[in-house]
């Protein structure tokens, strides 16, 4: 029988308003720039980053290097590319 509580869990889940941040912030650079196009506050920009990063498990982008992404923030961001286009 299979194990239900390995399932993800809703909580876990990633929605579309984290991924337009987090492909906001690429596209600016600057998280207060995403918040305007957003039209909502850096501070919710920046939840919705953790939140992006919490769910793959590491910084997508480089500490001291705005917007820069680092290996894995470029893969995360090709992959939210190749899904929107689909």
């Amino acid at each position: 029988m299979p194990d239900f509580d390995d399932r993800p869990k809703n909580s876990d889940a990633l929605d579309l308003e984290h991924l337009r941040a987090f492909i906001a912030v690429v596209e600016l650079g600057s998280q207060v720039k995403a918040g305007k196009r957003l039209r909502v506050g850096q501070g919710t920009v920046s939840r919705h980053i953790d939140r992006v990063e919490e769910h793959f498990g590491a910084g997508l982008f480089e500490s001291g290097r705005r917007g820069k992404l680092s290996s894995r923030g470029r893969i995360v961001e090709e992959s939210v590319r190749e899904i929107s286009v689909r």
